[in-house]
């Protein structure tokens, strides 16, 4: 199992010094924001933010993108999250006043957690394995085993049950329509 053209294409190897974050840890990252905000009100003598961790590029030549993570490259999320980043910079230094007033600072880092929960739950610039691979041309190939049928009917998957259920079903409701028009 192995991207195929991993080599021709160059730009992959480039973005590999790009910053990725699991949308799961994004969205943890985020919340914590938010509620520190919120519950920490005017006092500003322990401002200690959440530490969101970047992973490397989620995939190389043998390995599969899986899950779905943010790109700072991607859309404008490494901007978002520069931008939170001074806005806690300007709330943690009394002695900077570039705005007006600390709440209208919290107020904008709410704004930019709510624009970016948005765009998270409406899939904007998020990357999956689908879009990963069509965004950077990429083609995994599997081995014979790999490709091997899936025998549905002595799966315990409950969707396979599901389907194994629906197919003896359907055949028994066949064979039973089938009967009746040979009686007749």
């Amino acid at each position: 199992m192995v991207y195929i053209n991993w080599s021709e294409s160059s730009f992959i190897i480039q973005s590999a010094a790009f910053k990725w974050y699991s949308v799961e840890c994004l969205i943890d990252y985020l919340h914590d924001l938010r509620a520190h905000i919120l519950q920490q009100g005017g006092t500003r003598k322990d401002l200690k933010t959440s530490i969101l961790a970047s992973t490397p590029l989620p995939a190389t030549e043998k390995q599969r993108f899986e899950g779905c993570y943010v790109c700072e490259a991607v859309g404008d999320y490494g901007y978002k999250l520069d931008e939170i980043g001074l806005k806690f910079i300007k709330l943690s230094n009394n002695k900077c006043h570039r705005v007006s007033s600390t709440s209208e600072a919290e107020l904008d880092v709410l704004g930019i957690i709510h624009d970016m929960l948005k765009s998270i739950e409406s899939k904007k610039d998020i990357m999956d394995q689908c879009t990963f691979e069509a965004r950077y041309g990429l083609m995994w190939k599997t081995t014979s085993e790999d490709t091997q049928e899936h025998d549905v009917m002595d799966c315990p998957n409950i969707f396979c049950q599901y389907y194994k259920n629906t197919v003896v079903y359907v055949f028994l409701l066949l064979r039973k329509a089938g009967c009746n028009k040979k009686t007749r």
